[in-house]
This record gives C-alpha cells, structure tokens and sequence, in this order.
C-alpha cells in the first residue's frame, strides 16, 4: 500500500513539473501596439493557412493565442518561428497573456 502511494505522489509531481514548463515554441502571428501574438505549437502549415487574417479573425476562430509583452529587441515579424521563455505564469483570459523574459528566433 505505502510503495502505491509513493509511486501515485512521484506520479503527480511528475506531471506538475511538466505542466509548469516556461518554454514554448511556436510562431509570431502578429504584433499589434506592444504585444506580440504568439501561437504556441502551431505548425508551418498551419501558420501559412492563417498568416493572411488579422488577429481579430485568429480570435474569432479561436485560434490559440498567447498575448506577449516582451521588452527586450523589437526584431521580430509576424511568421518569425520562436522560443519563448516566460517569465511568470500564461493569465487564463481569451486571448492568454504573459510576460516574455526572453523570444529567441529558431531557424527553420
């Protein structure tokens, strides 16, 4: 019974460790004013099926969408694939929202 127990609490830390991941990567879909909109996992593909329509539309079909502000280097576009590292935690609103510490490009 006790070895059940330590397994089913190793189990949960587990998954709370990989639930609380800071890193995601994904593309920039937009930058509107200060925010920079980033869709997390989104493929290629489906960034050149909706790199055409604004963020509204995206919202609309409520495409996932993390709102970001970043105040580091302003160097990045709408279809720049990204590593983004938070700093905190993604607010649950629609569109999500936190704070970048760090967006690293990654070539594709």
């Amino acid at each position: 019974m006790t070895r059940k127990i330590i397994l089913l609490t190793v189990f949960f830390c587990i998954m709370l460790l990989i639930g609380c991941s800071n890193n995601l990567t994904g593309y920039i879909v937009g930058i509107e004013d200060n925010d920079i909109y980033f869709s997390d996992g989104m493929t290629q593909e489906e960034y050149e099926e909706s790199q055409d329509k604004s963020i509204q539309q995206l919202i609309d079909e409520n495409v996932s969408l993390i709102s970001l502000r970043y105040d580091g280097d302003k160097e990045f576009k709408p279809g720049d694939y990204v590593k983004v590292k938070l700093d905190g935690d993604i607010l649950a609103s629609y569109p999500e929202q936190a704070i970048a510490k760090e967006i690293t490009s990654i070539k594709k």
